[in-house]
């Protein structure tokens, strides 16, 4: 094995048998264990995807020796290289559900922490609701009660806890409250928080006319952003033609555009490639498909 790899410039990402590397799209760090074999070093991921073999004369190259290359750089090298020779879809952004889906929202979000005593979001699925509720209650230092399966006595047991635990926050943040903003007993609870000066903000799938002011929320701006891992991805920039197909059919949701873009990865195989207009139609189609199968299945 050469002792310049598992030795010196490499100690920026040799750690006791464990390469971490940080994500090409910024999305922490990827781990895997190595393996010195004879043609270089065996990267084994934890994904059920093939390994990454990296020859020892690339991995020279990467040494930079003579230079004064900090270790991010060569880390840098290093990912680009795993880029190359590995599955693409193994460094895609699109496996983390929540990535990009807080775009263009900085108006609502200013709303969300306005003095207004109750705001309701309405939405599809997938078009941002709990993302935007998620970053507003970050930024609030609070949380999100998730309310899907809650009943209005739970709702108020769950409110008395963090009165007790004086966790109460200035304004409260409600996940999927379309069942309980139905439940008379859920709107009087909602209707004392407001009279002890508590706001609350919940966020559902229909409008409800006569609770609070309903703020619809439509494609978000930027929605063209969460295109840009796949171009990197990709051999090649993305065409117009390509980028037109993919957002139509996302139809301003970016959870369609994320799940369409992790098929388009899934759908370039092995090796990275172009993508082309055909690649793109044909992920389109195998989404409608999908799509068709499971509303009749009932599944949202």
């Amino acid at each position: 094995m050469n002792g310049n790899v598992a030795k010196g410039n490499w100690n920026p990402v040799w750690q006791g048998g464990q390469v971490l590397l940080p994500s090409p799209f910024g999305l922490g760090r990827i781990n895997c264990r190595v393996e010195a074999w004879r043609p270089g070093l065996v990267l084994k991921f934890r994904d059920g995807l093939p390994p990454a073999v990296l020859a020892w004369a690339s991995l020279e190259e990467l040494q930079l020796e003579g230079t004064d290359a900090a270790a991010s750089d060569r880390s840098a090298l290093l990912t680009d290289l795993l880029l190359r020779v590995s599955h693409p879809l193994r460094f895609s952004p699109y496996h983390n559900p929540d990535w990009g889906r807080f775009l263009g929202r900085e108006a609502e979000l200013a709303l969300l922490h306005s003095p207004l005593p109750s705001i309701i979001l309405v939405g599809q699925e997938g078009v941002g609701k709990s993302a935007l509720l998620l970053q507003a209650a970050k930024q609030a230092g609070s949380g999100v009660i998730q309310a899907q399966a809650m009943t209005a006595l739970e709702l108020e047991g769950e409110l008395h806890r963090l009165l007790r635990q004086g966790r109460m926050p200035q304004a409260l943040f409600l996940d999927e409250m379309d069942t309980l903003l139905l439940d008379p007993r859920a709107q009087r609870i909602l209707a004392r928080l407001n009279h002890r000066g508590i706001a609350w903000r919940a966020a559902v799938h229909r409008t409800y006319p006569r609770l609070g002011p309903n703020i619809r929320l439509g494609a978000p701006r930027g929605l063209e952003r969460l295109l840009e891992p796949l171009a990197r991805i990709s051999l090649s920039p993305l065409s117009p033609q390509v980028r037109q197909i993919l957002l139509t059919a996302g139809e301003g949701n970016p959870r369609a555009l994320i799940r369409l873009c992790r098929l388009t990865v899934e759908r370039m195989g092995e090796s990275h490639r172009e993508i082309s207009s055909e690649l793109a139609f044909l992920v389109c189609r195998q989404a409608e498909v999908f799509n068709a199968r499971t509303a009749s299945q009932g599944v949202v």
